[in-house]
């Protein structure tokens, strides 16, 4: 706003009757030129179990892919770009909060039959970008190449046991695996005889004589009620 008042009081004294809750745009920093830096790109490229290897292998498809690109801006910064070309017509000033005119430079540029492009940060141009897909980074030696040291060793630190319940399952020594307890043997009876026909194998319950004689008993008394009926 200082800036406006030295160039125009009039203006100034217009734009100082809005609020400042309209002016957000204004008290961002114009020093980031990307305005897609947050730290969700950082959590999620720190979440790359082989980080290393990704990396490598981005710039290895980019620095391929950069070999018969001609333009001038990155694919990415094209299509922002054109996007900013289509609402130059209508002229709605924004703040630049980005390295890339905004729709109300373009439409001055346009108006001077020069080309936006050359109006772009150098740091979004392909030639930045093809500078940055140049380096290489060299991979992790194998465990038999890592250098030897004479200091102490870097042991894991001591043991201790939680304070809370402890297992229900007891933790069997050698000995116990190997022999098994008296206290927990398991339990043998000895042969079973029979007390109705005093055999062995079987007991009193499921005695085949007298299952047998309960059947003939209940035949008999199904043949007498049969007789009784017939008199009847």
């Amino acid at each position: 706003m200082a800036n406006v008042k030295r160039i125009n009081t009039q203006v100034w004294e217009y734009l100082s009757n809005f609020e400042q809750e309209q002016w957000l745009r204004s008290r961002f920093s114009k020093w980031p030129k990307v305005d897609n830096l947050t730290s969700n790109n950082c959590e999620s490229f720190n979440s790359q179990l082989w980080f290393k290897f990704y990396i490598m292998k981005t710039i290895a498809t980019n620095k391929d892919a950069l070999m018969a690109y001609i333009e001038k801006l990155a694919p990415v910064q094209i299509s922002r770009l054109e996007k900013e070309k289509r609402q130059a017509n209508y002229w709605e000033a924004q703040w630049q909060l980005t390295g890339l005119p905004y729709c109300h430079g373009i439409a001055v540029i346009q108006r001077k039959n020069e080309k936006p492009e050359n109006y772009v940060y150098h740091k979004l141009i392909i030639e930045a970008y093809d500078r940055t897909c140049q380096f290489h980074i060299n991979s992790i030696p194998s465990q038999e190449y890592w250098k030897q040291h004479e200091e102490l060793p870097c042991i894991p630190p001591p043991y201790k046991r939680p304070i809370d319940r402890p297992t229900k399952k007891k933790a069997k020594d050698i000995t116990e695996q190997c022999f098994r307890s008296q206290y927990n043997a398991k339990k043998r009876y000895g042969k079973i005889t029979c007390q109705t026909c005093n055999r062995v194998g079987h007991n009193s319950r499921t005695c085949p004589e007298k299952l047998t004689e309960i059947a003939i008993a209940m035949q008999d008394i199904d043949e007498e009620e049969a007789r009784e009926k017939e008199v009847n």
